[in-house]
């Protein structure tokens, strides 16, 4: 056991692994003269818009060639993401909740990024900016003109520090160019009234502006976003052992028991097409069957006394366990991961005993000891998944305090799995 725990914990130590790993996947540069390139694009997580890309026009190349604003027009991965270099005007108030200024911000910086190509049309393209700040839209109703932002933005009304402000800027902007080209019948007024600030909806928007059903061109980037539904089973060794200065810790030897799981959850993938990090919700369940006896040798002024001490107990436990997981190698075919979380156990303890015996006189207190209802543990993961379907992996929680007591009592689980990924929506 404790082998197994080396091993595990040393394979959580693989950072350079992480960092040293790509993902190169077809695609093509357009240069600053226009010709297009073919050949492979190192694809990443890309949360915020890629400054700069790695490319290799075979894929055995040992070298790849760095491509930036300053050499690149656009650039694609197939069937996946398509970029565009503007010179841009960016948007720099805040929106998230902890960071909302008194008063509208309407500061902007220029720049020249690559925006991503969320729809093309005849009427309109849409793309989108993120960096650490905000996500940013940005629409184009002529195709030779700069996309300009659809304006958003959040403040605290000054003459009213309690009251929150909405500015709906992209609101207009998007009913003027349906204006434009006579689109703005009482259905489309009424949709747009209720318009909020998220990819889907203004792509929809979009679509009814370009005369569109949905369906994404050869130059729009795919959805990004995805979800997947596993489920699987598990085979826990459950190791408990009390502390303190009692003789069930001192004198006394812990147990293991086996206990075989159902599993359950889901994964959020927020780039499904590069599948580098995704996040996980986890159910699954436990048991532990614990018996642990003591024979200390009591010294007394006429020999030694006959001293028994047992503590007995079964727990059953469901836990709900938030993950964060990283494919530090990553192909089609095979993905190496590690993961970390927070495992929430809520316990069922039944059957509590304490049994003392000295010199053939019985004491048994019952309801004895004391345990938590809830315990928060942490679960340290690797595993593989072949062709998207198959997962296996190996789970080590960090032993955690169960007893509600003035001593502790620690569990601590070790698990190999299997799991089963359906189909990412």
């Amino acid at each position: 056991m404790h082998t197994f725990y080396r091993l595990l914990l040393l394979s959580l130590l693989l950072p350079t692994l992480t960092l040293a790993q790509s993902n190169y996947q077809p695609g093509y540069v357009v240069n600053l003269h226009g010709d297009t390139i073919h050949g492979y694009i190192d694809y990443g997580q890309w949360d915020y818009n890629p400054k700069k890309i790695k490319f290799k026009k075979e894929l055995n190349n040992t070298d790849a060639e760095l491509f930036t604003v300053d050499n690149a027009t656009a650039f694609a991965i197939d069937k996946y993401e398509y970029f565009e270099r503007y010179k841009v005007k960016i948007s720099q108030n805040q929106i998230r909740p902890e960071s909302i200024k008194i008063g509208l911000d309407t500061s902007k910086i220029t720049g020249t990024v690559f925006l991503r190509v969320l729809k093309s049309g005849t009427v309109v393209n849409l793309f989108s900016y993120q960096d650490a700040i905000k996500i940013r839209y940005y629409i184009q109703e002529d195709h030779s003109k700069v996309p300009d932002e659809l304006n958003y933005g959040i403040y605290f009304d000054p003459q009213e520090m309690s009251k929150t402000v909405f500015q709906m800027r992209f609101r207009i902007q998007l009913e003027e160019i349906a204006i434009k080209h006579e689109l703005n019948t009482p259905a489309f007024e009424q949709k747009i009234s209720r318009l909020d600030y998220t990819q889907s909806e203004i792509i929809a928007m979009v679509n009814l502006l370009n005369h569109q059903i949905e369906k994404r061109g050869t130059k729009e980037s795919a959805n990004r976003v995805g979800t997947r539904i596993f489920v699987g089973a598990a085979l826990n060794s459950n190791h408990f052992k009390y502390g303190g200065d009692i003789d069930l810790a001192n004198n006394g030897h812990a147990n293991s028991t086996l206990f075989p799981a159902p599993v359950i959850g889901i994964d959020l993938i927020p780039n499904k097409n590069a599948d580098r990090l995704f996040f996980r919700a986890e159910l699954t369940f436990n048991s532990l069957n614990s018996a642990i006896t003591a024979n200390p040798v009591i010294d007394g002024a006429n020999g030694t006394y006959n001293y028994h001490v047992t503590g007995s107990f079964k727990q059953y436990a469901a836990i709900l366990s938030p993950q964060i997981i990283y494919n530090f190698y990553n192909t089609q075919a095979v993905k190496l991961y590690l993961s970390a979380g927070a495992a929430l156990n809520y316990l069922k303890v039944t059957d509590r005993s304490y049994v003392q015996i000295f010199d053939d006189v019985t004491q048994s207190v019952s309801n004895y000891p004391a345990f938590r209802d809830l315990v928060v543990t942490v679960p340290l993961s690797a595993g593989i998944i072949l062709n998207k379907k198959i997962g296996i992996y190996a789970t080590y929680v960090l032993p955690a305090d169960i007893i509600d007591e003035v001593y502790p009592g620690k569990e601590q689980t070790a698990t190999v799995g299997f799991n089963y990924y359906f189909a990412v929506h």
